[in-house]
């Protein structure tokens, strides 16, 4: 999903978006699970649901997120992995390195939607900078995108000596770390032109 000129657009559509979700509210009752409202990562100021509770992450629209016990989350991956091959569709799931988030996405391994994404934008772009933390995060060079990371990342040696730039802040520390790299350069070549 990219916000370009105050508009959102879908870049990857989950068209199995609605079925996943029922699925997963579905595993959930069977494990006696309660469902907490939506809600943000612990890193973006949201809360993990409570230990007998689950909660989809909030604002998704071209993934799905999932936040709960990781006996769980582990379950759902099999369940919906399962699905899809019954129903010939295609996701991938990516859970955090703690097990207490999963995020589920509409295509086979979960780094080609953001690189097919990250293509497409850079197309039409001078510069393009994508900031992450995981190494689903990562775009080779050959893209026409530059990658930075932030601290704690997970991702192999090879990527981090690749990578425009690895903060050595965590989470939203470190976005803001490297985006403030970026705008004094920026600001540094406007002053010499």
């Amino acid at each position: 999903m990219a916000d370009i000129d105050g508009r959102v657009r879908v870049m990857t559509p989950f068209a199995a978006r609605k079925q996943v979700r029922s699925t997963v509210a579905a595993l959930a009752s069977e494990h006696g699970l309660q469902q907490a409202d939506e809600t943000l990562a612990p890193e973006f100021g949201g809360v993990r649901p409570g230990r007998d509770q689950w909660a989809f992450g909030a604002n998704r629209r071209a993934s799905v997120s999932v936040f709960g016990p990781r006996d769980f989350l582990v379950a759902v991956g099999q369940r919906l992995r399962d699905w899809a091959g019954g129903n010939h569709t295609e996701i991938s799931t990516e859970s955090s390195p703690d097990g207490r988030y999963l995020g589920i996405h509409p295509y086979r391994r979960v780094d080609l939607g953001k690189q097919r994404t990250l293509a497409t934008l850079a197309s039409g772009q001078k510069e393009l900078l994508m900031i992450g933390n995981s190494l689903a995060d990562w775009v080779p060079a050959c893209y026409g995108v530059r990658c930075a990371f932030v601290a704690d990342s997970n991702i192999p040696d090879d990527v981090r000596a690749e990578a425009w730039r690895i903060s050595e802040q965590p989470d939203v520390h470190g976005v803001i770390d490297i985006l403030t790299r970026l705008t004094g350069l920026t600001a540094g070549r406007a002053g010499r032109s």
